[in-house]
């Protein structure tokens, strides 16, 4: 199979029904598109897109909020690049998978503050817990990452940046109701002084679900998921050159799930259930030096892991604990050389710990990771900007890691057209089960990527129109995957005989996001794009050597039309289209093509109190991401908002 890329005439057939989650027309459907929108995660510094090579997507409150999505994965899935796959029902465990890169390779973040789970398998992150209360703005990076933020950043990075404080003492609260005994509570309060910024505000969501085991299996059982979302964030300003960030993140989930009770031991109802908390904490201290041309930021942030299942019918209920932490100190620098080049640099050093058990093992270690990265960022003539940066990780276990990355956009006519291409590296160190566990490997080596992507972005009909095409690839090598002892000869199997992790995985992606803002007339708005997505096994000896990966539809396509038919009142038609995928490594379970329709209204009855409702999944289509497990149908939900 060669690595030139072929867009399948499939792929241009469904475009035009191509959408990400539509954004109001109150707030311009375009808007995430704008050439001068500020992108903080793509270089540690705010830069307008139309300078940021890398390529990203920035979501904002407006859109956020319009898309009426509870679960920050909802959303996510109907951006480009990104596919997500879920065990069912709502806050069961869930993948995002960026550009076809393995759900632990990607970075998510809360507010820049690492929130990748130490205690988890890949130490990747369970989706299906986070939800969208108090988020003002997500971007997602696309690509890998590292030379700017290090371990797990090979697919993407996801950057969740809860709300700030901003003008007078302001607010919000909704009450949403719906189907299967769903209620979404909110509220927030914010605002700013001469010398403080500040914001604090709650959801808290529940829902009896459906069954984890498909429905259509038999299984009747509703297993429900409730989840409580708290964050508070205070800026102190005693100058104009000093200031003290400090920001607290928590959610605490309960998600009733199926397993395999006997005497059949196959997947159906029971009562077993899962409790998770998630806290994230954050003081950062920032100075400006040298009539601001030297910028300081002296950081400590710490987020701590706790997961706990439950089987009411074993003896001892409690059948699995986990504890994580993850205690991080870094430095970064601003050094504005000289007009259109400035040196972004930075050194940080953090130590994660894992305690587990369960009722055949228990297992407890830390790790320690160094590390120092350098960019610097050039605009050597007007519309053109460089970015070249270095990132030297040391890992107390695995050794050292040096990542690079090379951007550049250029634009001619101040963002009308703009064009960008990203060369990066990434790495994942091993995680501390991968390593520690009973199934654990102490000699692993991180899991390495290089990647590229090269694109364009040009506006038409005076704006009206915004339409783009990236193409991009990567391969990842050393990735870690499970070796299994069953007849093997391997020397470790020895003191691990029913198996362990090595480097014993390749793969490759490479595929073509495609995008589309469109604003014809004033009381119409359309938002589009399409991803297509080839991945391939590499895996030397393997039996699975040429298959696709698992879980990665090759065609994910979706469009949302908003009507606006009089000031007050916007409606909303959004398609998704996720073409058929296989289920496993080995490609023998087929997981079918489905096509959602979903139906959003909102009215703004003044400046105070507004109504919102929607339907998801309209015409009740069975869309199973994952073989076995339940598929969500049609449901009605409607809600109240007061702003103030």
């Amino acid at each position: 199979m060669t690595d030139r890329i072929t867009l399948p005439l499939a792929g241009l057939a469904i475009l035009p029904l191509a959408g990400i989650t539509c954004l109001p027309l109150a707030a311009h459907a375009d808007e995430a598109a704008d050439p001068t929108t500020v992108i903080v995660t793509a270089s540690r510094l705010g830069q307008p897109l139309m300078d940021v090579g890398t390529s990203v997507t920035v979501l904002e409150q407006a859109e956020i909020e319009a898309s009426q999505s509870v679960l920050l994965a909802d959303l996510l899935a109907r951006t480009a690049g990104v596919s997500v796959s879920s065990n069912g029902n709502l806050g069961s465990a869930t993948a995002l998978r960026i550009r076809g890169a393995e759900t632990d390779q990607t970075l998510v973040l809360v507010d820049g503050v690492r929130l990748n789970d130490p205690t988890a398998t890949g130490a990747g992150v369970n989706f299906g817990t986070l939800t969208l209360h108090g988020i003002e703005r997500i971007e997602v990076l696309r690509g890998p990452q590292s030379t700017i933020w290090g371990s797990q950043a090979m697919g993407g990075v996801v950057n969740i940046i809860t709300e700030r404080g901003d003008g007078p003492l302001g607010g919000r609260a909704s009450v949403e109701v719906g189907a299967r005994d769903t209620v979404d509570v909110a509220a927030r309060v914010s605002g700013s002084t001469t010398f403080v910024d500040y914001a604090v505000g709650a959801g808290h969501f529940r829902t009896d679900g459906i069954s984890s085991a498909d429905a259509a299996d038999g299984n009747s059982e509703r297993d429900g998921y409730r989840n409580t979302t708290v964050h508070a964030k205070l800026r102190l300003k005693p100058s104009e050159t000093l200031s003290l960030d400090l920001r607290g993140w928590l959610a605490d989930a309960r998600v009733e799930f199926d397993g395999y009770p006997a005497p059949s031991y196959s997947f159906a109802d029971t009562d077993e259930y899962g409790k998770s908390r998630d806290a994230v904490f954050y003081a950062g201290l920032n100075l400006d030096l040298l009539d601001g041309r030297l910028g300081n930021r002296l950081a400590v942030s710490y987020t701590d892991t706790s997961r706990d299942n439950y089987d009411p019918a074993q003896a001892s209920p409690r059948t699995y604990r986990a504890d994580g932490s993850v205690v991080r100190v870094e430095y970064q620098g601003t050094a504005r050389i000289t007009e259109g080049y400035t040196l972004v640099f930075g050194a940080e050093t953090e130590k994660s710990k894992f305690d587990t058990e369960s009722s055949y093992s228990a297992d407890k270690a830390d790790v320690r990771m160094d590390s120092l990265y350098a960019e610097v960022q050039a605009k050597p003539v007007a519309g053109l900007s460089l970015t070249a940066g270095v990132r030297y990780d040391d890992q107390s276990r695995f050794g050292d890691a040096t990542t690079v990355r090379l951007t550049a956009a250029y634009t001619p006519n101040q963002g009308n057209t703009i064009l960008r291409a990203t060369y990066g590296e990434g790495f994942k160190a091993p995680s501390l089960y991968q390593l520690y566990s009973d199934y654990g490997n102490a000699a692993l080596r991180p899991e390495t990527a290089k990647g590229w992507d090269a694109g364009i972005e040009q506006a038409l009909v005076e704006g009206k129109l915004r339409v783009g095409a990236t193409v991009f690839g990567r391969r990842t090598r050393n990735q870690i995957d499970f070796f299994s002892c069953w007849g093997s000869t391997n020397p470790l199997c020895d003191t691990h005989p029913y198996g362990f992790y090595d480097n014993i995985a390749r793969s490759r992606a490479k595929g073509v996001e495609l995008t589309l803002v469109a604003q014809p007339v004033k009381q119409v708005a359309i938002n589009a794009n399409y991803t297509y997505t080839d991945t391939e096994n590499r895996s030397a000896g393997s039996a699975n050597l040429g298959n696709v990966l698992a879980r990665r539809p090759r065609h994910v396509a979706n469009v949302a039309l908003d009507v606006m038919p009089w000031q007050a009142l916007t409606a909303t038609l959004a398609v998704q289209h996720v073409s058929a995928s296989f289920d496993n490594a080995a490609n023998t379970t087929r997981l079918a093509a489905y096509t959602v329709v979903d139906l959003r209204a909102r009215y703004r009855v003044n400046d105070v109190f507004g109504l919102f409702g929607r339907v998801d999944n309209l015409f009740d289509v069975r869309r199973q991401t994952a073989a076995g497990y339940g598929s969500i149908g049609i449901g009605g939900f409607a809600g109240v908002e007061l702003n103030f």
